[in-house]
């Protein structure tokens, strides 16, 4: 998964970025509710959303706005506090406005076993931890034991492959033009 479009410099210090990074869709509740200084953090929750899209076939979070896009979060995940997230209430979003209540545990519908197993959901409820600071690394993730679960990965010898874009049409290329081996006369109209 790759998009190197908005790509940041990251390092130590954290500098502060703009905060209109990161497809809607896909931005995680920090960006939405306004901090200036975040992690790649912000990367585990666009994962988060981009493996339940795999699994549903659909976005998980289809906002057509910023307030859309925080209200359907909150929606499936239930709206935060200072309990589930370290400094929630300090944030610039939930200093200015008041959001509505919503209890957690929607996500959990949006995912029926036929789809998805219960580790499964655990992984991405990891990734969609809304405290960056408790949301799931990169390292830690590929690490986790839902990628160990049967079925086990394809082995990469095992995957398919196609000639590089590059070497489609050479044969074409290369081949000296002849002239037709038939004694008929060919005509082009």
């Amino acid at each position: 998964i790759g998009d190197f479009g908005l790509s940041r410099e990251f390092g130590d210090p954290l500098k502060p970025y703009t905060p209109i990074v990161v497809t809607l869709w896909y931005r995680a509740p920090e960006l939405l509710l306004g901090v200036k200084e975040y992690s790649t953090a912000v990367d585990m929750w666009s994962c988060g959303c981009i493996f339940a899209e795999f699994i549903k076939l659909k976005p998980l979070f289809p906002g057509k706005g910023e307030m859309d896009q925080i209200n359907k979060i909150f929606t499936d995940l239930g709206t935060p506090n200072d309990s589930l997230w370290s400094g929630y209430s300090s944030l610039p979003g939930p200093r200015k406005t008041t959001f509505e209540h919503h209890d957690a545990g929607e996500l959990e519908k949006k995912f029926p076993t036929s789809l998805i197993d219960e580790r499964g959901l655990e992984f991405i409820k990891e990734l969609l931890t809304y405290d960056p600071a408790k949301r799931i690394s990169a390292h830690e993730a590929l690490a986790h034991d839902w990628f160990e679960r049967y079925p086990p990965p394809t082995p990469p010898e095992m995957f398919p492959t196609w000639p590089a874009k590059s070497e489609l049409g050479k044969s074409v290329v290369n081949t000296p033009i002849t002239k037709p081996s038939s004694s008929k006369e060919v005509s082009i109209v």
